[in-house]
């Protein structure tokens, strides 16, 4: 990690899409601050969520004018999670997300 700068632990979402990744053991809260693409006058209502298992943990929406949100949830150890980020949207114009140094804590 010591060559890596901080950009390199962002997760970009170029347009509506998911990650999924497992909870190691000893870990109990996914942070994230969420920051919308500053390019472009348009922009799409984006709807950002947090799934644990088959189980919807977090839901924020962002409207057109919304710039950044802070996430901070609870997770359970060995679970699956999984992030996604959708828009009702055809044009998906002004959809890019991008998840500012991701982490679980303990």
């Amino acid at each position: 990690y010591a060559s890596m700068s901080p950009e390199d632990l962002d997760l970009v979402f170029p347009s509506a899409g998911a990650f999924t990744f497992r909870v190691p053991e000893g870990f109990s809260r996914f942070r994230a601050r969420i920051e919308r693409s500053g390019g472009g006058n348009a922009r799409s209502e984006l709807t950002v969520e947090v799934w644990q298992d088959d189980q919807n943990i977090s839901r924020l929406v962002f409207g057109t004018g919304d710039k950044n949100a802070e996430l901070d949830v609870p997770v359970l150890s060995a679970k699956k999670i999984i992030l996604k980020v959708s828009s009702k949207s055809r044009l998906q114009v002004g959809s890019q997300l991008t998840w500012k140094q991701p982490r679980l804590t303990r």
